[in-house]
């Protein structure tokens, strides 16, 4: 099969094969033709393939994982002290809301560039960054160039919204909030006034919170 390029041969490789026809093969070989497994065995004899070989190294299916905001790429390491009452708020309303849309195309690009090289193939991106169409736009493309794959889930938070290049109301913003600061006060995660908050604070979505473009 011509090109060479598109036949890919892995040799001697410990082969975790998840089929329980062929379980673990602890020196084998795989190859791929095109974008699919063709073969899996002992020895396989393919002399117009690209020859890997992947002695001391393991060959696995692709790892899924289930929960990921892609879109926080960029921001990874900003949280480690917060609480998830700070998440909320900060992460979301603060952070979120500074993003346009180039930079949620770029978290998105190269978070799945970061989950491939982990070997996760597969990932579901629960998106809380839907500022606009452009926004939204852009984390598809992100995920879609970077050749993961993906499956995108529409967040339904509602982002405050934000005019680049004014100056930041944080009397506004501190309004917003404060339903949620008093339920997650009062209210075990879960309970009838946390969910109350939510639906007050979506409805609450008209006040733009307005910050001031980086130097």
């Amino acid at each position: 099969m011509n090109p060479k390029s598109k036949r890919v041969l892995i040799s001697n490789a410990t082969i975790v094969s998840m089929d329980p026809g062929l379980g673990v093969i602890e020196r084998g070989d795989l190859l791929i033709e095109e974008d699919r497994i063709a073969q899996v065995g002992l020895t396989i004899d393919c002399d117009d393939a690209e020859s890997i070989d992947a002695s001391g190294m393991i060959v696995a299916p692709g790892f899924v994982d289930t929960h990921r905001h892609v879109w926080q790429t960029q921001l990874r390491g900003v949280a480690a002290n917060w609480s998830l009452f700070d998440y909320s708020c900060l992460m979301r309303n603060a952070y979120g809301v500074s993003y346009d849309p180039e930079d949620a195309y770029l978290g998105n690009f190269a978070g799945a560039l970061e989950a491939l090289a982990a070997g996760v193939t597969t990932l579901v991106d629960h998106s809380h960054l839907q500022i606009s169409e452009e926004h939204s736009a852009g984390l598809i493309r992100g995920l879609r160039e970077a050749g993961v794959r993906g499956v995108y889930c529409h967040g339904l938070y509602a982002n405050p919204r934000i005019v680049p290049g004014a100056p930041f109301d944080a009397q506004a913003l501190f309004s917003f909030l404060q339903p949620a600061r008093r339920a997650s006060a009062t209210s075990p995660s879960g309970s009838r006034p946390r969910r109350r908050w939510k639906r007050k604070a979506r409805r609450s979505n008209n006040a733009p919170f307005l910050l001031d473009p980086p130097n």
